[in-house]
């Protein structure tokens, strides 16, 4: 296997430096759901919080 694209490995190490994504894809497998994604609201606020200096779990809703 080859090594992802440094921007892909950026997004990569970004996206699992919040832990509460970190969470979701460590656990995911555990629920038997054959197919699932992390999308939009995770990924997308923990870059634009990372780029922003901002604590990576800012502005995310926490479970209920």
């Amino acid at each position: 296997m080859t090594a992802p694209p440094a921007d892909e490995q950026r997004l990569l190490d970004i996206v699992l430096g919040n832990p509460a994504c970190r969470t979701v894809l460590d656990r995911a497998g555990e629920l038997g759901i054959a197919d699932w994604h992390l999308t939009a609201g995770g990924v997308f606020q923990t870059v634009w919080n990372f780029l922003d200096g901002r604590d990576p779990q800012a502005g995310i809703r926490p479970e209920r």
